[in-house]
């Protein structure tokens, strides 16, 4: 009799062990789900962020003065694919319906051995370029990434 007692005692015992294991493992599950989504996101960000930068690289190419000099300084600019061909618009545009990717063009400056720097004389024939791509997180918050160039008008146009 006292055999039974032990054994309904030892039952109920694996199955709250299997019971907590199992509890366990679904929160670990749903963390890494979590993870592997927000890591999704930030690595879709990076590529947007550095097709940006491929596209001001190409309008560059495609002409300096009509593409790059004739940004204003501090606007923020968003690519938009229109006609088979990039063009920097002021209106705000998503990509995938997710992503918000903006681009500033800001005067970049020398010193007075020519290198580039923080302050100094302004290069009419250089650009900084700011990408930041931004996104809601599954959090809610806004997550971002950002990467910065600067552009040269390399063939003098």
């Amino acid at each position: 009799m006292t055999n039974r007692g032990f054994l309904m005692i030892e039952i109920l015992i694996s199955a709250a062990i299997i019971a907590s294991a199992l509890v366990a493992l679904t929160g670990v599950i749903y963390k890494l789900s979590y993870l592997s989504g927000d890591n999704l996101r930030r690595a879709q960000a990076g590529f947007l962020a550095t097709e940006g930068a491929e596209v001001m690289r190409l309008r560059r190419d495609n002409g300096w003065n009509a593409n790059i000099a004739n940004l204003t300084i501090g606007q923020n600019y968003y690519l938009l694919w229109q006609s088979g061909q990039w063009q920097a618009t002021t209106t705000p545009a998503k990509v995938d319906n997710l992503f918000i990717r903006e681009i500033v063009v800001n005067s970049a400056y020398r010193d007075a051995n020519g290198d580039l720097t923080a302050a100094g004389t302004a290069d009419n024939n250089a650009r900084r370029i700011t990408v930041t791509v931004s996104w809601l997180n599954s959090t809610g918050a806004t997550s971002s990434r950002s990467l910065q160039i600067y552009l040269t008008n390399l063939f003098a146009d």
